[in-house]
């Protein structure tokens, strides 16, 4: 971010060499990092550890990987008695004392392992005193106070004082960082995810930059569009007098960065939101994806601590991803490996909805459902924080309730296959202490012989049928839902004057007009526009629904000829869902295809004809099909089969190298067949199992690539990197020479005697000079055009075997 004018905070990092160090007992010396801390303090103009001007620093994961909230973070590091005395000095007693109580806080749980909910109720009992809600609105003397029982707190668990040798709190700050590579959660979402335990984490080292300085400054997370629909605004929440941990804790409520409120960062401080807006798009645009950003306003300067490719619904992938293509901020080609790779159950996800159930061994039915996010909850019945307790008690008639509001950095923790993470404590015998971070709530309950599971995730967003006969639930539920959610409600109804009142008083986000069958399940079919399309209906309904600001969808069967209807309405339904019943029951390729042409009826409103048509190809594509069953990331896998196939290229044992192994495609055929594999490309990669992953651009850090690469030779290097189409042939040739030379001048550096080299390239021009190049160096060299290249590309691959390193020329690059 550095490289690109982003503001960040100074700093270094401290490598995962470090990490492993750690775990072979070997300590962090300050020594080796003296030199850096010194550098940051001439940045800054402050002393780390200087009682009257100190320099404060947070220590922060950098691990290869995006684990989101799995590895601790130190803020405040380098306060004690002392520097908070010359902090007060420098910036206000308020503001210091606030901070030091934080540190205590936070390094008394992750660094001390410490109960967090001793130091929280300290805190608690002291706004509760003060009927305050938050440490900002504590005075200085009461946090002084806070900070002197806190400190008592650590005495007394520990039965040592709360370190106040700065040096001491950086490194044993640092080890805990690198501790908690291997704590539960971060096993367990590594193990999910398949990534590597061996990869370990870097530590960040950074000035600390600070939200909670005065009312002009603020922290926050925004997505630089909107995760759930895929609209292209930015997306997120900030606290104003806030740190980081703030916005996340769960014990104060965020605010919208934009929207209709007037508590929004775009009115209360618009300058800074319109500068954060064009980092957005500034990263976005350098990472060529959507981003997940955290960051910091100090005193109306704006610093951003780190960017992660965001997490997103399959439904908004695909706007994401279509509408990058029409913005040209990628390609069609990377369009499809985008979608290839992150959206394979694109189609099916959007057939197969409803419930999923699945048994226990007791043969107990277990209905996995969706939740929504609360902030407070009362709840009765048995409560149980150990494990055994809750599954023995599944087969009992009592009331179980097993509750997790938790922070995704402290709640996984597997119970068993159908409950995924817990973190509970067990405060007093009867009592029981839930995390309550990010609003995400995870109950069990049993009623009879059914036990209902809550998803840990939350919602986006919820769905209610209401009926006629108020088969599936009752008005009242549906106005206590509207008015205890903080998440969209969309409400699935019938065209009836009953039905339509109830969303007039609701007002739910959207509503879908389903027709109305008594003793239905779920809807089995839908609407017959023919029959209301005489009267326009459907536009009265609309038209009547938008002035109450509600969004109208109308359900219909897979069917042309009623979609054609669409046309003649006056006013046109803000979205057309499409019924998919017939293929879950006939799941053959003609119902697919009555799904496919109604979704590309739907999907090409408003899009490029060259959008549209991309589409109708990528619905269309046999090796896109076969990505679903064989597990690929993307349908360029199979071109690297057929190369492996023709040439034996790939064998047990082998180190590889995969070149613009993004999604990934031919990393995971090429681990299938070795356990060492190191997949390379500018865009960061979701992990493989077996496989490392190194973000960099081979161009411009080629010696940084080497230095990662630690002069290891390899037996193969593979390269599918293709440039960002310009649109001209003459210069995208240019262009993919350009990576090719790249790619063959790492081959000469790296690949071992006799190895194998595989370039992507477009015929055309210099093609030949470079295929004469491999053929000094290389005893084989062929042209091959795999036939799951698609027929219209103008991709080759050439196949170089048997390297013999005593004829390398000078180094192009």
């Amino acid at each position: 971010m550095c490289n690109i004018g982003i503001p960040v905070p100074p700093g270094f990092t401290i490598s995962t060499l470090a990490c492993k160090m750690y775990y072979q007992r070997k300590k962090l010396s300050y020594d080796k990092i003296k030199e850096y801390i010194v550098m940051i303090e001439d940045d800054i103009g402050r002393k780390f550890g200087d009682p009257s001007n100190p320099l404060l620093v947070s220590i922060r994961s950098g691990s290869v990987n995006s684990m989101p909230g799995m590895l601790d973070t130190i803020l405040n590091v380098g306060l004690n008695d002392d520097t908070v005395v010359g902090l007060a000095q420098k910036s206000g007693q308020r503001f210091a004392y606030d901070s030091y109580c934080r540190f205590i806080t936070m390094y008394s749980n992750i660094v001390l392992r410490l109960d967090h909910h001793l130091f929280q109720s300290v805190i608690d009992d002291a706004q509760r005193e003060n009927r305050v809600k938050s440490l900002a609105d504590l005075n200085v003397s009461t946090l002084k106070r806070i900070v002197h029982n806190l400190k008592d707190m650590v005495y007394k668990n520990t039965g040592k004082h709360f370190p106040q040798n700065v040096k001491e709190q950086l490194l044993s700050s640092a080890d805990a960082v690198f501790a908690s590579w291997k704590n539960d959660r971060a096993v367990s979402y590594r193990r999910i995810h398949n990534i590597s335990e061996d990869l370990g984490t870097a530590v960040n080292v950074q000035a600390m930059v600070f939200g909670n300085l005065n009312n002009n400054s603020a922290t926050g997370v925004i997505f630089t569009r909107n995760p759930s629909t895929g609209e292209k605004r930015c997306f997120g929440e900030f606290l104003v007098n806030a740190q980081g941990e703030d916005v996340v804790s769960g014990i104060y409520t965020p605010l919208p960065v934009n929207g209709a409120s007037e508590s929004t960062m775009e009115k209360l401080i618009p300058d800074v939101y319109r500068e954060l807006c064009k980092v957005c798009e500034k990263l976005e645009t350098h990472y060529r994806d959507m981003q997940d950003i955290e960051f910091t306003v100090q005193d109306g300067k704006l610093w951003i601590l780190q960017t992660r490719l965001g997490k997103r619904t399959t439904e908004s992938s695909i706007t994401i991803m279509m509408d990058m293509v029409d913005e040209g901020i990628i390609t069609k080609e990377e369009g499809h490996m985008e979608l290839d790779s992150s959206q394979n159950h694109y189609s099916m996800h959007q057939m197969n909805y409803g419930f999923h159930t699945f048994y226990l061994p007791n043969s107990y039915l277990i209905n996995e459902t969706f939740g929504f996010a609360i902030e407070k909850v009362a709840i009765t019945g048995n409560k149980f924080a150990d494990q055994k307790d809750i599954l023995s008690l599944i087969e009992k008639t009592q009331p179980i309730v097993y509750v997790r509001l938790s922070k995704l950095a402290n709640n996984i923790k597997s119970v068993s296959k159908w409950i995924k993470d817990v973190r509970v404590y067990r405060i007093l015998p009867n009592t029981l202490h839930i995390d309550i971070y990010e609003h995400k709530p995870f109950a069990i309950w049993k009623d009879n012989n059914k036990t209902s599971v809550v998803d840990s995730e939350g919602a986006d967003f919820i769905t209610v049928h209401l009926r006629e006969d108020r088969r599936h639930i009752r008005d009242e539920d549906v106005y206590n839902l509207k008015n205890n959610i903080n998440v969209e409600l969309n409400l699935e109804i019938a065209a009836t004057e009953e039905m339509l009142e109830i969303a007039k008083q609701v007002k739910p986000y959207s509503i879908c007009i389903v027709p109305e069958k008594r003793g239905e399940l779920t809807t089995e079919g839908g609407l017959d526009l023919a029959k209301l399309v005489h009267d326009d209906k459907p536009s009265n309904i609309i038209k009547n629904m938008h002035n109450f600001n509600i969004k109208v969808s109308l359900f219909l069967d897979p069917n042309i000829e009623q979609l054609r209807y669409i046309e003649k309405l006056k006013v046109k339904p803000d979205i057309i869902e499409i019924h998919s019943g017939d293929y879950c029951n006939d799941p053959s390729k003609e119902k697919l295809q009555l799904i496919a042409t109604a979704a590309r009826v739907r999907t090409a409103k408003g899009r490029k004809i060259s959008s549209t048509r991309w589409l109708h190809r990528h619905l269309n594509d046999q090796c896109i099909r076969k990505t679903n069953k064989d597990g690929y990331r993307s349908r360029s896998a199979y071109k690297l089969v057929e190369i492996d196939k023709k040439f034996k290229l790939l064998q047990s044992g082998q180190k590889v190298i995969d070149l613009g192994a993004y999604p990934g495609g031919w990393s995971q055929v090429a681990s299938h067949k070795t356990k060492d594999v190191i997949a390379i490309d500018l865009k960061l990669m979701e992990a493989i199992n077996g496989v490392e992953l190194i973000t960099c651009d081979i161009i411009n850090e080629f010696e940084a690539l080497k230095e990662k690469l630690r002069d290891q030779k390899f037996d193969v290097i593979l390269s599918d990197m293709a440039p960002g189409s310009c649109g001209l042939q003459s210069l995208d040739h240019i262009r993919i020479m350009l990576l090719c030379e790249a790619a063959l001048n790492l081959a000469k550096h790296s690949l071992n005697d006799g190895g194998k080299f595989v370039v992507k390239i477009f015929q055309g021009g210099s093609d030949k000079d470079f295929y004469n190049k491999l053929k000094k160096m290389f005893k084989i060299v062929k042209y091959f055009k795999p036939q799951s290249s698609r027929s219209e590309s103008a991709e080759i691959y050439l196949v170089s075997l048997d390297f013999n390193p005593e004829k390398v020329e000078e180094d192009i690059l």
